[in-house]
């Protein structure tokens, strides 16, 4: 216990020190691998298997099955597959979690795809990429998250896997 105390510890001092700066865009940015020691790593390892495992799934608005599912509900899958609880809408998701200027693999990446509210979230696989269930292409796809639409969209980015707090 007292190690993952001092993992945790560490972990938060780190996200601290990278709030410190100014961002310099509204963008995602990706952390830079092999930035540090994180009690997480093997759980967002195994995020990304499960997102993975899920591409090809068919899209269904409020979906949460491999029948069928939403953005939020990719998210639901592979989250709770690992027994971590997080909320099921997309903002609720945003405003549930510890936000991020940086993302991991297996955090969350947000988006305003209708106006005025935080509409859509993928699970962020490296490399600019993420996972998520898209309504063009009608199933859970890998999409690049560089491109001028979700670039213009971007929100932010949350975790729950290193949050320790209310809320998380």
């Amino acid at each position: 216990m007292r190690t993952l105390t001092v993992y945790c510890s560490l972990f938060l001092l780190s996200l601290l020190a990278g709030c410190a700066s100014a961002p310099s865009s509204n963008q995602p940015v990706a952390a830079i691998p092999g930035s540090g020691s994180e009690p997480s790593r093997a759980t967002r390892q195994h995020i990304v298997k499960i997102a993975e495992s899920l591409l090809g799934v068919p899209y269904k608005w409020g979906g949460t099955t491999r029948g069928g599912m939403d953005c939020s509900g990719v998210v639901n899958y592979a989250y709770n597959k690992l027994g971590i609880p997080v909320p099921r809408t997309a903002h609720d998701l945003y405003f549930g979690g510890q936000r991020l200027e940086r993302v991991k693999p297996g955090d969350l990446l947000f988006y305003k795809t209708s106006p005025g509210r935080i509409s859509h979230v993928g699970i962020y696989v490296g490399d600019g990429k993420m996972i998520h269930a898209s309504t063009s292409k009608r199933r859970v796809i890998k999409a690049n998250i560089n491109i001028p639409y979700w670039r213009k969209r971007w929100v932010g980015g949350a975790t729950y896997l290193a949050c320790a707090g209310h809320g998380c």
